[in-house]
């Protein structure tokens, strides 16, 4: 580690840079560490192969297995000399680390190797059958969209990356013969967590939140190996940082230098950009393999899209049509130009727009921003139901009401007037009509065209009122069919023509 003056908004900065033999592609670029944080360089260092076993803690992974089945024996797969090679390198370093044993498991998963970007080989335990009987463990990570609360207010954030992960959290005792895995050179098993394992991102999660849970929501958020921190001043934010080093350093949590930021206004963080405006979609991730996770960043991408959609439709040849062409281009143009969703601030009025359509409902979170003009928060829609689509229209926008509030109560709730209605009592709000021109987000996302099954067919009344002067009520009418234009052309004609039709009419 050597520290040197680095100009950076006129804080001196130690500059780390991996002296550790190894491969290349591992081996730490050379990254920007604020001298305020110098005291835990340690931290940034690459872990020796020496490092000792972690000791077991309340986080150690556990593997349930379901009543009445066995962990699988599966086959050895057949390797190439590069791979063999490889492998047994792998085993004599892990080894020697102890993150591994040889074993007399009944158990025994088989090894292949999947190519790294660099050329290079990983090894990789194929746990599937095990996973498949493995009871699944729900300790869920936090969702990203109740992260972009967090960071209301929020000027200066800062970046950290362990390395290392799953290897920081032991294998309960007892249980790591479930993890055995076969290869030529004998059965070995694990004593760290290995990659694979179905409930690994759930014990990993434990680990970080009980690490860090002090911090957690007030300064800090945690997904797996990836911990933001976010402060509203300069000041607080070098206090904030010291204080999760620290209780890193406590654990012997070690980061990888060129995968941290210190002291930036935006950064990028699970494939979004997060920073002083909220959290918008990283205009470098690509086009199309993106487009559709991204599909909450833009009100009314379902109709842009649509026929790019009708592409990958198998019953239909593939023609890029002019149609296709315009959609291409417009959904590039709003990629770039995405709209950024605010953060939720509890002091702000909300306003919550909703729409349905006849096979859909759509709503917008929205709060006013400086000028007083609605700021989306969040976008959502879906597909009613079989029976829902049989409601009344306002039914309908009384569906896309209540599930809009159901989505996001948790900025909703908490009101001081009840609402005379038993799914709304935890809220105050006044309905007010909007035209909808004026209501386009969540017009857009009622109207999804994914949403419409293929060539559904809607039953409706024979006549209407104004046909053949009958009257009309929807509510007594228990005649329907298929709708049939010329069917009812036919009926219209035939029924015009009809004497004792006409003469009932009359009576």
């Amino acid at each position: 580690m050597q520290e040197r003056e680095r100009p950076s908004q006129g804080r001196r900065e130690v500059c780390a840079t991996s002296t550790e033999p190894g491969d290349p592609a591992q081996a730490p670029s050379p990254t920007s560490i604020p001298v305020e944080y110098k005291e835990y360089e340690q931290l940034f260092r690459k872990a020796p192969i020496s490092e000792a076993l972690p000791k077991h803690q309340t986080w150690d992974h556990v593997i349930p297995i379901e009543e009445g089945k066995s962990p699988p024996f599966g086959p050895l797969y057949q390797l190439s000399e590069k791979e063999l090679k490889v492998l047994k390198e792998y085993i004599d370093d892990n080894l020697k680390t102890g993150h591994i044993r040889p074993s007399t498991s009944s158990a025994g998963s088989p090894v292949l190797f999947v190519p790294k970007k660099d050329g290079s080989l990983r090894l990789c335990v194929n746990y599937r059958p095990l996973n498949n009987i493995t009871v699944k463990d729900r300790y869920a990570p936090p969702l990203l969209h109740e992260m972009n609360d967090r960071f209301q207010g929020a000027k200066i954030f800062t970046k950290l990356d362990l390395q290392g992960a799953y290897a920081l959290v032991r294998i309960k005792a007892g249980e790591e013969w479930k993890t055995a895995f076969r290869t030529r050179y004998g059965l070995f098993e694990y004593q760290v967590m290995p990659f694979g394992l179905t409930n690994a991102p759930a014990s990993f999660q434990r680990l970080m939140n009980d690490t860090l849970h002090e911090y957690l929501d007030v300064f800090t958020v945690v997904y797996l190996d990836d911990i933001l921190v976010y402060s509203k001043t300069e000041e607080e934010h070098v206090e904030h940082v010291k204080l999760v080093l620290a209780k890193l350093k406590a654990r012997q949590l070690l980061l990888k230098p060129e995968k941290c930021d210190f002291h930036k206004q935006e950064v990028e963080f699970l494939g979004h950009l997060v920073g002083t405006k909220g959290v918008r979609m990283d205009p470098k991730k690509a086009f199309l393999g993106f487009a559709n996770f991204y599909r909450r960043f833009i009100a009314g991408y379902s109709k842009i899209a649509q026929p790019l959609t009708e592409l990958t439709r198998k019953d239909l040849a593939f023609n890029w049509s002019d149609k296709a062409e315009a959609a291409f281009q417009e959904l590039k143009t709003k990629f770039t130009e995405a709209p950024i969703l605010a953060t939720f601030d509890p002091k702000k009025k909300i306003i919550l727009e909703t729409d349905s359509s006849d096979f859909a409902i759509g709503a917008c979170l929205n709060q006013p921003d400086e000028s007083g003009k609605p700021k989306p928060i969040a976008y959502y829609s879906r597909k009613l139901s079989p029976a829902e689509l049989n409601y009344d229209i306002h039914d309908k926008e009384l569906i896309a009401i209540v599930i809009a509030f159901e989505q996001w109560r948790v900025y909703l709730e908490g009101s001081t007037y009840p609402v005379q209605a038993e799914t709304l009592a935890a809220y105050n709000f006044t309905i007010a009509y909007r035209k909808g021109s004026d209501n386009a987000r969540a017009d857009a996302l009622s109207r999804r065209t994914d949403y419409i099954g293929p060539k559904e067919e809607r039953p409706r009344a024979i006549l209407k009122e104004t046909d053949a002067g009958m009257q009309y009520n929807e509510l007594l009418a228990t005649i329907a069919m298929v709708e049939d234009s010329e069917l009812e052309e036919r009926l219209k004609k035939a029924y015009a023509t009809d004497t004792q039709a006409c003469n009932t009419t009359s009576y």
